[in-house]
């Protein structure tokens, strides 16, 4: 009767790594759909490219001069006191900086200056992988 006891205690574990497993591809699946999707811009391209952007901060210009924190449209002027905002309940004060292939750097470079004054403490560029020649990515 002893021997019964100790076996029915042991934890199955290939199931339960199975279904951590299928959580981890969801989850990594999901995140990458993840990126601002309802504000098209045209990225320019890298290389080096990734998508890695969850739940941070995205600053996004537009050609026809547009910035948006997020999904919100604000005014050139009211830029710095909306960005202060949004990082002020945040332990990072980094952001995500996308912008379309066209804009002028001098806009690009105003836009970024404007968010370092706001607090900002680390910008990172959003690009769109690069397709090779031979069409792979």
């Amino acid at each position: 009767m002893k021997k019964n006891r100790k076996r029915d205690q042991n934890i199955l574990l290939t199931p339960l790594i199975d279904v951590i497993f299928l959580v981890v591809i969801f989850f990594m699946v999901s995140s990458s759909l993840s990126i601002n999707p309802s504000i098209r811009v045209n990225l320019p391209q890298a290389q080096s490219s990734s998508p890695s952007v969850d739940k941070e901060i995205i600053v996004t210009f537009t050609e026809s001069k547009d910035i948006y924190i997020g999904e919100l449209l604000v005014l050139k002027e009211d830029f710095i006191k909306e960005l202060q905002r949004e990082l002020r309940n945040r332990s990072s004060k980094g952001i995500f900086f996308q912008g379309e292939e066209n804009i002028a750097y001098k806009s690009m470079v105003e836009i970024m200056d404007m968010a370092k004054q706001a607090g900002v403490q680390s910008i990172s560029l959003l690009t769109r992988k690069k397709i090779g020649e031979n069409g792979e990515k």
